[in-house]
C-alpha cells in the first residue's frame, strides 16, 4: 500500500492505469479512482490556497516553510 503523499497517489494512479491497460480492471473502476483522486487533489489544493492566503494576510500561524514543505495527504 502506498503512503498518503502526492507521490503515493501518483503510484496508485499509475498502478490503476497499468491495470486498466492490461484488462485487470474496468473503465468504470478506473473512472471511480480518478474521481476519488480529483477529490483528494482538490482538497489539498484548497488547504494550500488557504495557507497561502493566510500567509499573505500576515497570519502568524502559517510560515513560508510550511507552504513549501512536502504535503502529507489524508490522516494517519
Amino acid at each position: 500500500m502506498s503512503d498518503k503523499t502526492s507521490a503515493g497517489l501518483r503510484d496508485v494512479l499509475f498502478d490503476e492505469l497499468t491495470a486498466l491497460r492490461s484488462g485487470e480492471i474496468t473503465a468504470s473502476r478506473a473512472n471511480a479512482v480518478v474521481r476519488i483522486a480529483e477529490s483528494i487533489i482538490g482538497s489539498v489544493h484548497l488547504e494550500i490556497e488557504v495557507a497561502r492566503l493566510a500567509a499573505l494576510q500576515g497570519s502568524s500561524s502559517v510560515t513560508i516553510h510550511e507552504l513549501t514543505a512536502p504535503v502529507q495527504l489524508g490522516s494517519k
